[in-house]
């Protein structure tokens, strides 16, 4: 007697195409549906650094002080958990040094000035280098079941994986770089802000969709999806159906590749 094949559930974004998740059922019974194991909603927890462009520097005895363009991530809070570690590197990816933040002052929600007490590297930190928080920020976010569905498959017909992650970027400003979702990528998805924008890969087609939370009520909001006519060609996300002012953070899905964005929309 053959052994019959084993299945899985899978969750997934309902018309987003996106897998969330894979969970195996061994001797249980699969679910009839994405509420059985899900109740409210999926939560995403994703930790991130924070990266910084420095623009220039200015040094008083041994406190050094960064003006900072943020590139992925949120700006440090106002009072930085103690110690709040962070690793400089040059253009190039070398590490400088590490030290930790004495003071962080934000001027907008991606541009401001670190504050750091050494003289070993006061020196050797110039306009162009890269700052990078290594206390990460957890970014949450809460996705309703009414917008999960269920996947049962015999998972030895072929192999579906979760997302890599999730890099998050801000929302206002205007980097020196841009973020690419992942450099490993044949095709990445670049992500530029100031106003948000999105490059799809040239292998992309379809939809490109967004999900935005208010991260004060954890309400949802879908706008409708964005065509994606001219792969490799940038799309501008203007959110015209959120209320001015309220903090946001937001999951836009390319294709293969969801990627979280946090700040406050609209600009």
């Amino acid at each position: 007697m053959s052994t019959p094949p084993q299945m899985m559930d899978v969750l997934y974004m309902q018309t987003f195409l996106q897998v969330l998740g894979i969970f195996t059922r061994n001797a249980e019974l699969i679910e009839s549906s994405a509420s059985a194991f899900l109740a409210n909603g999926f939560r995403l927890c994703m930790p991130v650094y924070s990266t910084m462009s420095i623009s220039s520097t200015s040094s008083a005895g041994a406190i050094t002080t960064l003006t900072v363009q943020v590139q992925q991530g949120d700006f440090p809070t106002s009072t930085p958990a103690a110690p709040t570690a962070v690793l400089l590197q040059n253009a190039s990816g070398t590490t400088i040094g590490a030290t930790s933040l004495t003071s962080a002052t934000p001027t907008t929600a991606s541009t401001g000035s670190l504050a750091y007490t050494t003289a070993t590297i006061a020196g050797a930190v110039a306009a162009g280098d890269i700052v990078i928080v290594l206390n990460p920020i957890i970014i949450d976010f809460v996705i309703p079941a009414s917008l999960i569905g269920l996947l049962q498959t015999n998972f030895s017909l072929f192999a579906l994986t979760q997302p890599s992650g999730c890099y998050v970027t801000p929302s206002t400003g205007t980097p020196t770089g841009v973020l690419e979702f992942s450099s490993t990528l044949p095709n990445p998805v670049i992500v530029s802000v100031g106003p948000l924008t999105i490059t799809p890969p040239m292998s992309a087609n379809g939809n490109l969709q967004i999900l935005y939370q208010d991260q004060g009520s954890g309400a949802i909001t879908q706008p409708p999806p964005l065509q994606i006519s001219t792969p490799g060609s940038p799309i501008t996300i203007t959110p015209t159906s959120l209320s001015g002012g309220k903090s946001y953070r937001a999951i836009v899905f390319v294709p293969d590749c969801p990627i979280a964005v946090s700040g406050v929309f609209p600009g």
